[in-house]
């Protein structure tokens, strides 16, 4: 009889723990839900980190170009002034950025760049360093503007790695640009376990685009990261260059302005060979870019038509601005650059007073600047033919 009620008493327990864990399985909140908690995550972790692939391919590229990176954030000390409080390390770039500092390190030449930022305006530049497209900085910024303008679109649960996720996505139409959005959130934890971004940027609506998709995975919040890992950590070996960087009074121009002597310069081609300045023969026209600058790639076919419109009086250089060789010679393999090709200094980058690509100067046979702007060449097409067309 005792025997008999204590089996009744344990089927009782295993029928209520049955039904618990059914009920537990069986309740899952619903999308919304999930979306505000998950940024909510986002923003309150005091670390995260994640890798990034990314494909950009151009109406002019023959084939895409192809970048991985990994991503480190740490919060600090909060400053106010600065309006910003996370530190990350970009071990693929060799780039180090901490609050108000960023690192640039060249393994070539053994060199530590330390930059310093005392203003916000100049640190909103570092912070889009990679550009948004590879940033979850952003992709936090996104994803609140996305839940106030409830323009999230529920897609449905999917299994990644054995985990219930919830698959949303979110698009962002801008003139001429669209953005589409995936995100994959898991339903128990609210972490992002999985983004996808792909971006169209079209100038015209046939054949003139620019086309992004970037891959995160591997995202990790409350991960320990020590101090240490925002700093380059070189030995003795390697020099160290400080620079400051300071926001000009408002109405200061950001570059070396028209009516001002062009600085003489000492510069090497991609092949190490020094080329020295010189104005006397020709008008000298100077195109500054890197080769993972979206305005700069767009501005390769315009300077190519200014090059066989005006190439009998004009001397066309392309001075780069990227951190290693050997991606330049890259994108001059990708986009058939055919003029030119000069690798930047500090001393060149500091007397032209170079602080946003693309920047293009048109300098006279005495060396005096006539002319120097800044943003793609089909934006100042009109501006750059009418000063082209006064050459003599």
């Amino acid at each position: 009889m005792i025997f008999t009620q204590i089996l009744k008493v344990m089927r009782g327990i295993i029928f209520v723990f049955l039904v618990i864990i059914v009920v537990s399985c069986a309740k899952t909140e619903p999308p919304e839900t999930v979306i505000k908690k998950a940024i909510e995550k986002l923003e309150n972790a005091n670390t995260f980190s994640y890798d990034v692939s990314s494909v950009s391919k151009t109406a002019y590229e023959k084939d895409t170009i192809q970048q991985k990176s990994s991503f480190e954030f740490k919060k600090v000390e909060y400053e106010p002034y600065l309006k910003a409080h996370f530190t990350m390390v970009r071990d693929t770039l060799k780039a180090y950025y901490k609050t108000a500092e960023l690192f640039t390190v060249n393994d070539e030449e053994k060199k530590i760049t330390q930059h310093n930022f005392r203003d916000n305006e100049t640190l909103i530049k570092v912070v889009k360093w990679g550009g948004n497209q590879e940033s979850l900085v952003a992709v936090e910024k996104a994803l609140k503007e996305f839940q106030k303008d409830n323009t999230f679109t529920f897609m449905g649960e999917e299994k990644i790695n054995g985990k219930t996720t919830y698959h949303f996505t979110a698009t962002t139409k801008k003139n001429m640009e669209n953005r589409i959005n995936y995100f994959w959130f898991d339903t128990k934890t609210y972490d992002l376990i999985k983004l996808k971004t792909i971006q169209t940027v079209l100038k015209n609506r046939d054949v003139d685009y620019t086309f992004y998709i970037c891959h995160f995975e591997n995202i990790q919040y409350n991960k320990e990261i020590s101090d240490g890992a925002f700093s380059p950590g070189r030995d003795g070996s390697y020099e160290t260059i400080v620079m400051d960087y300071i926001a000009p009074e408002p109405g200061t121009p950001t570059f070396l302005e028209a009516g001002r002597k062009a600085p003489e310069w000492i510069l090497e081609d991609i092949n190490g060979n020094k080329v020295k300045s010189s104005y006397e023969d020709k008008y000298t026209f100077i195109e500054c870019w890197k080769s993972d600058c979206e305005p700069c790639i767009n501005s390769v076919k315009g300077l190519d038509e200014l090059i066989e419109k005006y190439g009998t009086v004009v001397n066309f250089i392309s001075i780069n601005f990227d951190r290693e060789n050997t991606q330049t010679k890259h994108a001059i393999d990708i986009y058939k650059i055919k003029y030119p090709v000069l690798r930047s200094n500090e001393k060149f980058a500091e007397d032209y007073k170079i602080q946003a690509l693309p920047t293009r100067f048109l300098i006279d046979k005495e060396g005096k600047v006539l002319y120097s702007t800044f943003s793609t060449i089909n934006n100042r097409k009109k501006e750059i033919d009418s000063v082209f067309r006064e050459l003599k």
